[in-house]
Order: structure tokens, then C-alpha cells, then sequence
């Protein structure tokens, strides 16, 4: 009895060192991993896993066409087998892959729509400072350095434009030509009075267009529709369809050459024919009635 008992021991025994090594062979995914996304969406895939025995947990940041995400995720790892999901604004995603060394590649599936496609990632370092923009971070510049846009937290800093990943961040300067987010106008100086103020905001009195700025008074009769015009023919004439303070005369009003005024600084409308315009006319309607009754003629004559 006790040999049998020691055999089934040891036959336990051997089975979870099997199982043991199997496991000690498997993967361990928790950490950070960075790839991208194809088929019927294009875009990239930020992972950051913790695995506890076989259950995934962590969080996912997702871009597509320059929108971004984050979600929880949770999953199973079967040794190199990884099943994951996560909640999408437009339902759920589940991913599935497998683990080669430090990257790890598969397949993807979108519930509400359903479309479907394949994926990778390879593993990188976690943590702000890596130059990879990862699940609680809106930019990553490569270093933990504040006062240089991106700070040492990975959070946008007042007073620049970031882009990019690694991120690049560049100060917002008024007068360097360029159009902040910001900023109204820049026309490439600091001086005020010309349109553009030195903070680089359209002054009143000015309408501004293009990058550098081009700024021009708001003046009534230079040809420009501008803020405050609601017509701009380009002469102070004040007896026409657009008056000498750029506001339109009544639709319908006379105007020369021989018309109507249309409400909006146009003349334009009916027009009086001239005499040989009205020959035109008349000559026309009666050919008309000779056809028209031509034929009822005819007619009248093949009933006979």
C-alpha cells in the first residue's frame, strides 16, 4: 500500500515539475509595448500590461486619424497566447496574438461596426522620457526636462505647439511670421498700429489675411468686402446698387446700364429691350402662331 501510495507521489510530483517548467517557459508580458494596426482602420497601439499568472490587466492608448484613446484592458495569457479586449467610443475591440521574443503580433476584431484586421507591437520602456507617448501622457519629448514644452510629467506647457513623437515643441513667438494657436495674425514684426498688434491680434479698424499677415484698413470702396461691408463695389459712388457707405440699395431699385438692383450691391434683374430687341420678339411670336396654327389646319382638314 505505501508503494502505491509513492508511486502516485511521485508520478504528482513529476507532473507539476512539468508543469512548472512549462510555465517557467512562457512569457512574461507586463511591461510596455508600442506597434500598430491595419485592415479596415489605420493607426497605432500603445500597450501597458500586468500580468498576474494568466490574467491581463492594464491600459491601452489607441490613434486613429490623429484621434487618440485610452481604455482598460483585461485578458488571459496562455503562455504565448494573448486574448485581450477593451472598449472603443463606437463599442469593443478584441485582440488576439502571440508572443515572439520582445514583440508580439495577431489579429483584431471592432464590435459595433465589426471590421477586422491584424496588429503588432514590440516592447519598449515604460515611464515618461522615452520619446513614446504612452496611456497617461499627452507628450513624450524624450527627456524629463520641464520648461522646454513637454514637462517632466509629459504634459503640455503654456506657451508652445507640440507635435509629433518623439514630441517636438516649439515656443509661440508673435512676429515670427507663423500663425499660433494662439495668435490672430502675425505679420513678422511686433509693431502696433499696422493691423496685426504687437501681441499678434488683428486690430480694430483692419481686416487680416494669410501667413506672414497681410493687414488692410476696413475702408469702404477699395474693392474688398471686409468686416462691417455688406457690399464693396470699389468706388464711393453713392447713387449706385452699392452706396458710398458699402450698404446695398433695395433690390428692384434702377440702375443704369438698364435694370434692377438686386439687394446684395449688384445691378443686375430684368432689362428693358431695346426697340430692335422687341422686333426680335414680335417677329418670333408670330412665326410661333403661324406653326401653331398650321398645324390645327392640317388637322382639321385630315378629319374631313
Amino acid at each position: 500500500m505505501r508503494t502505491v501510495v509513492s508511486s502516485a507521489g511521485a508520478a504528482i510530483f513529476l507532473v507539476t515539475l512539468a508543469t512548472r517548467a512549462v510555465a517557467q517557459g512562457c512569457p512574461d508580458v507586463t511591461g510596455c509595448w508600442q506597434g500598430s494596426f491595419s485592415g479596415a482602420f489605420l493607426g497605432t497601439v500603445d500597450l501597458n500590461f500586468e500580468q498576474t499568472g494568466n490574467q491581463l490587466s492594464g491600459l491601452v492608448g489607441f490613434g486613429i486619424g490623429g484621434g487618440i484613446g485610452t481604455s482598460g484592458l483585461s485578458g488571459t495569457a496562455m503562455c504565448d497566447a494573448l486574448d485581450f479586449t477593451f472598449s472603443t467610443s463606437g463599442g469593443s475591440a478584441s485582440f488576439s496574438g502571440h508572443v515572439t521574443g520582445d514583440c508580439m503580433a495577431g489579429t483584431f476584431s471592432l464590435v459595433g461596426p465589426t471590421d477586422t484586421g491584424t496588429w503588432q507591437a514590440c516592447r519598449v520602456s515604460c515611464g515618461c522620457g522615452n520619446g513614446v507617448i504612452q496611456p497617461g501622457e499627452v507628450c513624450d519629448d524624450g527627456n524629463m526636462v520641464s520648461g522646454d514644452g513637454c514637462s517632466e510629467t509629459c504634459m503640455f506647457e503654456p506657451g508652445f505647439e507640440c507635435s509629433g513623437e518623439p514630441t517636438v515643441c516649439v515656443a509661440i513667438v508673435c512676429g515670427n511670421g507663423l500663425i499660433a494657436s494662439s495668435e490672430t495674425c502675425d505679420d513678422g514684426n511686433t509693431t502696433a498700429g499696422d493691423g496685426c498688434s504687437d501681441t499678434c491680434a488683428v486690430e480694430a479698424g483692419f481686416t487680416c489675411f494669410g501667413q506672414p499677415s497681410v493687414c488692410l484698413p476696413i475702408v469702404c470702396g477699395n474693392g474688398f468686402v471686409q468686416p462691417g461691408e455688406a457690399c464693396d463695389d470699389g468706388n464711393t459712388v453713392d447713387d449706385d446698387c452699392c452706396h458710398n457707405d458699402c450698404t446695398p440699395a433695395p433690390p428692384g431699385t434702377a440702375c443704369t446700364p438698364a435694370g434692377t438692383c438686386d439687394g446684395n450691391g449688384h445691378c443686375g434683374g430684368f432689362v428693358i429691350p431695346t426697340l430692335s430687341e422687341w422686333g426680335v420678339i414680335v417677329l418670333s411670336l408670330l412665326m410661333l402662331a403661324a406653326v401653331l396654327y398650321g398645324r390645327q389646319w392640317r388637322m382639321a382638314v385630315g378629319r374631313r
